[in-house]
């Protein structure tokens, strides 16, 4: 099942709950809002409630584990989005053909052709899309217009620097 965040006061109420909670036991809070809403979304069992506006509260296993589930959840966005800002081998050459897009005859820029049937190329293109370095215009979901941004003629000329900054290889043999 997919992790659904609970908002910040919902949350903020979880965790307090879970500090009073020991396994198996039950907590004691005041009734709210929230305690009410985290019963309707099934993280507390609420047991009973008294004229005084307190509440006696079990935790489930889905409560009991939200705080688990939503670290795991966040490492996964974080994950993601690392490899979101990284640029493949694949990513860079669709950037460096796309900033090298030569010009024809009549002196007119020419964008590069890919043949739509390229996957990777187009989940390239989307990507630095996505990410700003290529401005994409699209017709039946198709790319159609793609020109180069100025923080993806950076990533080109970041690229180019490093390449020219490595030390030489090294050969073996005569």
């Amino acid at each position: 099942m997919a992790f659904s965040r609970l908002d910040d006061p919902l949350e903020a109420k979880l965790a307090e709950i879970l500090d009073g909670y020991r396994y198996g036991d039950l907590v004691d809070v005041q009734k709210s809002p929230e305690t009410d809403e985290l019963a309707r979304l099934g993280y507390v069992d609420q047991v009973s409630a008294d004229c005084s506006g307190n509440a006696c509260l079990s935790v489930p296993y889905k409560g009991l584990r939200y705080f688990d589930k939503k670290s795991e959840w966040l490492a996964r966005i974080r994950e993601l989005a690392a490899a979101e800002t990284e640029l493949s081998d694949e990513d860079m050459e669709v950037l460096e053909v796309t900033v090298g897009a030569f010009v024809d005859g009549n002196g007119s820029p020419v964008d590069p052709q890919y043949p739509t049937s390229d996957s990777a190329k187009m989940s390239s293109i989307r990507k630095l899309d996505r990410m700003g370095y290529l401005k994409v215009s699209y017709a039946d979901n198709e790319p159609y217009l793609v020109s180069v941004t100025i923080d993806g003629m950076r990533a080109v000329c970041q690229e180019d620097e490093s390449d020219e900054t490595a030390p030489p290889k090294k050969t073996v043999g005569p």
